[in-house]
């Protein structure tokens, strides 16, 4: 049996052992906590702001919660998943080792800590600044470890949807089996939203951090359709087939009406003539994307927000405000 998925902060949460939820907390808080000490008690002008490092915290424990939720998520999916590829991408499938990775995380935090805390140190030299750099690295992992596994994860949906997938019969499931696999994007695609927004709220006037957050919320936005449009193309395709089999059947029902055009000929043919419409009727309701009607409008009303959000700020950045 393939062992789960152990992303980078489960694997550090399960090292540091119990209790998590205490080992959770005092992880995501570390940034919050790090900024106020720093700047109550040492007075470094590096300091963003309270606004800005209560969403630091809010933003790493959002990110502990839904990485440990997600690969819960994973592993109950797994099965589907070798269902639907028919076992072809092996007992280690990539879109679960994608979950695992620590160089990008890493990598990411290195990246991110000299953009903002080596910058800091040089424009602000001093051994507070200095203490600073390897404790945001710590502090800022949780959520860049967050964006390294759902983006890794919206990449690996988007290489599933590229597969000959063996889709569930639509009489059984009238997303074709991929519901799961849509909620999981959704999942993941709302996690970074919710994460985004108030870092966009807070860090406006710091022209690193809003360029930052913005490239992220954009590109997240770009890679979730993608991941999902090899789904929805295989969807179409499979719901075009079948309306045009059922359309067959109720052809083939109606032959011997318009054959003879008699009320007798219509009583014999009104059973299958009855079982063609509800067919295709049940056909007519196949879903073209991996997601139920309703998580279309709220994702539609989530990017409608955001994107009112991002314009209210650069009116309002334009007049001073």
């Amino acid at each position: 049996m393939t062992a789960p998925a152990r992303p980078l902060t489960e694997r550090v949460l399960a090292r540091l052992g119990r209790p998590r939820l205490l080992w959770m907390l005092v992880w995501g808080m570390l940034s919050f906590a790090a900024y106020e000490v720093s700047f109550r008690v040492f007075q470094v002008p590096t300091y963003p702001g309270r606004m800005a490092a209560v969403s630091s915290a809010y933003v790493n424990l959002l990110a502990l919660w839904a990485i440990a939720k997600v690969t819960a998520d994973l592993e109950a999916i797994r099965p589907l998943v070798q269902r639907l590829t028919g076992g072809t991408a092996g007992t280690n499938l990539w879109l679960f080792q994608a979950a695992e990775g620590v160089a990008g995380p890493v990598a990411m935090g290195v990246m991110l800590t000299i953009l903002w805390n080596m910058v800091d140190f040089v424009r602000y030299p001093g051994p507070v600044t200095a203490i600073l750099i390897p404790i945001m690295f710590a502090a800022w992992l949780p959520a860049e470890a967050a964006l390294w596994f759902f983006g890794a994860l919206l990449v690996g949906l988007h290489r599933l949807g590229r597969m000959s997938l063996r889709l569930t019969p639509f009489e059984e499931d009238r997303s074709l089996g991929l519901r799961p696999l849509g909620s999981v994007a959704f999942t993941s695609f709302v996690v970074l939203t919710a994460a985004v927004l108030p870092l966009l709220a807070t860090q406006w006037h710091d022209p690193r951090g809003a360029v930052t957050n913005l490239l992220f919320f954009l590109g997240f936005v770009a890679l979730f359709f993608a991941s999902l449009h090899g789904l929805h193309r295989q969807m179409v395709k499979a719901k075009a087939a079948i309306l045009e089999q059922t359309h067959h059947l109720y052809v083939e029902a109606f032959r011997p009406i318009r054959a003879q055009w008699s009320l007798e000929s219509a009583a014999e043919q009104s059973a299958r003539l009855t079982a063609a419409e509800a067919i295709e009727r049940r056909a007519a309701t196949i879903q073209e994307w991996p997601l139920d009607e309703g998580l279309l409008a709220r994702l539609a009303a989530i990017v409608t927000s955001v994107v009112g959000v991002i314009l209210a700020r650069l009116i309002l950045s334009r007049f001073g405000l």
